[in-house]
């Protein structure tokens, strides 16, 4: 054998050295991959966590700059933009999308530009500018596509939104102002105050207590008491997810919700968790996006991030998350029985308790 020869046999690879080779390679894929996508999961888990805490500072800006008052709430940014003397409809909202809209007063605290404009199309041009912004998007959210529910015609198809407020945060007591409240605010308003005479915009199975408003110095234990989390409207798993495009769409539109200890919440729907009776797609899937998110799975398998009025966030079980008192501001009112929470929640939480019950 000559010298050629061996230098090409010596540089070669034998079919059952490949086959070994490959078979190494396969293997080693095997036992990172479930580490590999652990790690990206986290990933994933921390950046979404960032978008809420980055949503929250923007949040406090807005209150230092509007007398306190919350951005997202029918009473405060749910009129806040539209010209004195005139009112909200489909194809007249300037500046928002809905009187539930946090998006877009919390994108200009951030110095997002976007169209402004308030006829049908300008709205939905507005609602896909600022729904696809990575800070408002959990990285975890699969592009999940909603159809219409209620709304234009002309609002198909969109991305589903990540994020949803704590709707009884944004509200009006049903006592408390009987006639009349005066709210001050920074934008479009000449004097910068404004009055909302005989505003009701709370559910009386979940009221804010006497005297609350959504203004800064009003909730209190703010650090349990969640602002925002991941969530979106509108989905039970049977028939979502939808979305209702309308301006002045009830119970948080398309960016605010009751929470995830109510059975007819429908942004954090928890029917699917096993003993609470609901068949359908486990709607948790949608929602509670940082956990195994397995079909049926067991409760506080899922998992969810949320943001706290103080403006610190974490991440909690669906089950651990599921507890009224933090969806609702302490000393409200709501009804309690195995009806109206969670099978699940209402063992955990409840202790027994039926009727009228104030959140702690």
């Amino acid at each position: 054998m000559n010298s050629l020869s061996l230098r090409r046999r010596l540089a070669g690879f034998t079919l059952v050295e490949l086959l070994v080779v490959i078979g190494i390679i396969a293997l080693l894929i095997s036992i990172l991959l479930p580490s590999l996508n652990r790690a990206r999961r986290a990933a994933s888990t921390v950046k979404c966590l960032a978008n809420l805490r980055s949503i929250s500072q923007a949040q406090s800006i807005y209150q230092a700059q509007s007398n306190g008052w919350f951005a997202g709430s029918p009473v405060t940014t749910g009129f806040q933009y539209m010209p004195l003397g005139t009112a909200f409809n489909d194809t007249n909202s300037p500046g928002i999308n809905q009187i539930w809209d946090w998006n877009a007063p919390i994108a200009r605290m951030m110095g997002i530009k976007f169209n402004e404009n308030a006829t049908e199309a300008d709205r939905l041009i507005r609602f896909n500018q600022l729904n696809g912004l990575g800070v408002f998007q959990c990285p975890d959210n699969d592009g999940v596509i909603m159809t219409r529910f209620a709304g234009p015609t002309s609002w198909t198809a969109l991305q589903w939104t990540s994020y949803a407020m704590a709707q009884t945060f944004l509200a009006l007591p049903s006592a408390s102002p009987p006639q009349g409240v005066t709210l001050a605010f920074h934008q479009n308003r000449t004097g910068g105050n404004s009055t909302v005479s005989g505003t009701t915009v709370t559910n009386r199975n979940y009221d804010p207590p006497a005297g609350y408003a959504p203004r800064a110095g009003k909730v209190k234990n703010a650090s349990s008491k969640i602002m925002m989390a991941d969530g979106s409207r509108s989905s039970q798993g049977s028939d979502g997810p939808t979305f209702d495009a309308t301006v002045l769409s009830r119970g948080g539109g398309m960016f605010a919700d009751q929470g995830s200890w109510s059975p007819f919440t429908r942004g954090f729907f928890r029917g699917q968790a096993p003993g609470n009776g609901s068949s359908g797609r486990d709607a948790r899937i949608l929602w509670a996006r940082h956990g195994a998110k397995l079909q049926g799975g067991k409760a506080d398998t899922f998992r969810f991030n949320t943001v706290y009025w103080d403006g610190s966030g974490g991440t909690l079980g669906d089950l651990e998350g599921s507890d009224p008192s933090l969806w609702m501001p302490t000393g409200s009112a709501f009804n309690a029985g195995p009806a109206l929470q969670f099978v699940d929640t209402y063992n955990k939480f409840m202790g027994g308790r039926t009727g009228a019950v104030t959140a702690n």
